[in-house]
C-alpha cells in the first residue's frame, strides 16, 4: 500500500497501515485498532461496529475507501507519496480525511 490521503468530511483523518503482517486503522485522536479481511477489498474491526471497503481505479490501485459506521462515508484519495510507501518503522499506510 502506498501513502495517500482523501476527504469525506471536515478534519477527521483515518490512517490505515500495515505493520508486519497485520492491518490497523487509526482515527484522529484515537488509538489504533486491528482490521481483518472478510472479502476482497472488505475489512472489519472488532470494535465500534466498524467496517470499510477499499475502492480501486481501473488499474486495480486503491483510490479511496468507504467507511461503514453509522452510515457510509466515502473518502477518495488526495495524494500519493513518491516513495515506496514504507516508513522507518516498516509500516505502509493510506490516509483518508473525513
Amino acid at each position: 500500500m502506498r501513502p495517500s490521503e482523501g476527504v469525506v468530511a471536515d478534519k477527521f483523518l483515518l490512517t490505515v497501515f500495515r505493520l508486519n503482517d497485520e492491518l490497523f486503522a487509526q482515527a484522529t485522536g484515537q488509538g489504533a485498532f486491528a482490521i481483518f479481511p472478510f472479502a476482497p477489498n472488505e475489512f472489519f474491526a472488532k470494535v465500534a461496529g466498524i467496517s470499510m471497503s477499499f475502492t480501486r481505479d481501473p488499474n486495480g490501485l486503491v483510490n479511496g475507501l468507504v467507511l461503514h459506521q453509522n452510515g457510509n462515508r466515502e473518502a477518495p484519495k488526495l495524494s500519493v507519496s513518491e516513495d515506496s510507501g514504507e516508513s522507518a518503522s516498516g509500516a505502509a499506510m493510506i490516509e483518508v480525511i473525513f
